[in-house]
């Protein structure tokens, strides 16, 4: 995606994260093209995310519009807490670097954070992880859904 020189920050810390240098959108292309065709190529397919309003909203498209599934609705953490309003508990999403370090005991950020690695660890994830546990869970009982199910994965760390 083009960005002129300069009107984006770069510095060692942003570097760590994402591996953009100075130069590196100079010769990308318009926003728009890039746009268009990501939309296209989303619509009508699953589309596996986790975190994804921040990858939907980087490209100015509405998740709503997309058949989506979001990680971060299956696997939750009891935060302790209770609910003011209505007196349910409360729960956090799990990062993917935690999910995937839990159940595959490896890390995916070792050095730089890159959109490559997450996708490949988001789609493990889901046919590896989340896959197999509903095909178990439905194949033993269908009300153990819900609460509990977030319960069960309250121990990741």
């Amino acid at each position: 995606m083009y960005h002129k020189a300069g009107s984006y920050l770069v510095n060692n810390y942003t570097r760590q994260f994402n591996g953009f240098g100075e130069n590196d959108f100079e010769d990308g292309r318009p926003f728009e093209i890039i746009q268009k065709e990501v939309e296209e190529l989303l619509t009508g397919k699953l589309v596996v995310t986790v975190n994804g309003h921040s990858d939907f909203g980087s490209l100015d498209l509405r998740m709503a519009d997309f058949d989506v599934f979001e990680c971060h609705n299956f696997w939750k953490k009891w935060t302790g807490g209770y609910s003011k309003q209505d007196g349910k508990k409360t729960y956090n999403p799990i990062s993917l670097q935690r999910l995937y370090k839990h159940y595959f005991q490896e890390s995916i950020q070792d050095r730089q954070h890159t959109a490559t690695k997450d996708a490949l660890a988001t789609i493990r994830l889901f046919k590896e992880a989340y896959i197999p546990h509903m095909v178990n869970l439905n194949n033993y009982s269908n009300r153990y859904l819900n609460e509990e199910m977030q319960d069960d994965f309250g121990y990741i760390k």
